[in-house]
């Protein structure tokens, strides 16, 4: 009977934080902007923008969702941050192209 030894795997070395840095950014806006559209989807958002296609500020927003004023004001430059939403005007925003 013939033995032969296993494969000696050589350690590599790990990445330092620093240079997994841009990686685990990217993988955590990702998931900030999956929560951002189900927010949205979940408290109809989208829909009460679809309705506006002109807009709405984010009071409006929210009267028009039966949303939370500030929380939707906060939703809704998160979904500006995360390419979901666009600015129309000063104030008001609008769903993005995709």
């Amino acid at each position: 009977m013939t033995t032969t030894d296993p494969a000696k795997s050589t350690p590599t070395a790990q990445p330092e934080v620093p240079e997994q840095a841009g990686k685990i950014l990217a993988q955590f806006a990702g998931y900030v902007g999956f929560k951002t559209i189900e927010m949205g989807l979940n408290n109809g958002l989208f829909e009460a923008l679809r309705q506006h296609p002109d807009g709405l500020a984010a009071d409006d927003l929210a009267r028009e969702a039966g949303t939370d004023k500030f929380y939707t004001g906060v939703w809704s430059k998160a979904a500006y941050g995360a390419g979901i939403l666009e600015q129309s005007g000063a104030d008001k925003y609008v769903l993005a192209p995709h």
